[in-house]
């Protein structure tokens, strides 16, 4: 029979008939035909996906992880998920062009400080 390439989130490391397997949770892979689970991405720090994941877009920040951007191919980045702080603390992101400064800040009397050390 003539072989197939696995559809895109699964990979197969052998030759022949038999099964794709999905990658793993926690990591994607868009591509097709997947020869090795190394193939599939992992999911940025503090992250993770459901299996078979195709996008880094399916990557959520794990529980008590908070993100103000989505996972996206043009912004792919390890910055996106972050522990927060402490209670008085609110995630924002800088305005403006360019790649957005996102971090967790303060309230204060002008509006909201930076929290040092937030950058990472």
């Amino acid at each position: 029979g003539d072989c197939e390439m696995c559809p895109v989130g699964a990979y197969k490391d052998v030759l022949g008939p038999g099964p794709c397997a999905p990658c793993p949770a926690g990591t994607y892979f868009g591509g097709e035909g997947a020869s090795n689970v190394s193939t599939c991405a992992a999911c940025p720090p503090n992250s993770v996906s459901p299996e078979g994941s195709t996008v880094v877009g399916q990557c959520e920040c794990r529980e008590g992880f908070y993100g103000a951007l989505p996972f996206n191919s043009s912004y792919q980045t390890g910055r996106a998920c972050w522990k927060r702080p402490g209670t008085d603390f609110a995630l924002r992101q800088t305005p403006g062009d360019g790649e957005p400064q996102v971090g967790w800040y303060y309230p204060s009397e002008s509006g909201y400080g930076a929290y040092e050390g937030a950058w990472q």
